[in-house]
């Protein structure tokens, strides 16, 4: 488990997941099973490239919403909007 992605997630999300009695730290660990551990690093770029380019944070947190969607459906045939990052 990556502390960094998991204060990533309690940031951007930690609302919209803590109110649906998901917990964030199995969120991350989802994200890893899921996708790979390349998964924390995509998740880092992501926010450095979102943040040094201005991307609000209605985007920031429907892309990491999307990862974790998938994640949390152990579901590897879809291709997290991170791995681009």
């Amino acid at each position: 488990m990556n502390q960094k992605t998991i204060q990533i997630i309690e940031k951007h999300i930690g609302d919209m997941l803590t109110a649906n009695d998901i917990n964030i730290a199995h969120a991350a660990m989802c994200l890893e099973f899921t996708f790979g551990k390349e998964i924390h690093t995509h998740i880092e770029n992501f926010i450095a490239f979102a943040e040094k380019n201005g991307i609000d944070e209605g985007e920031i947190a429907m892309t990491l919403a999307h990862d974790v969607g998938g994640a949390l459906r152990n579901d590897k045939l879809m291709l997290p909007r991170v791995s681009s990052f």
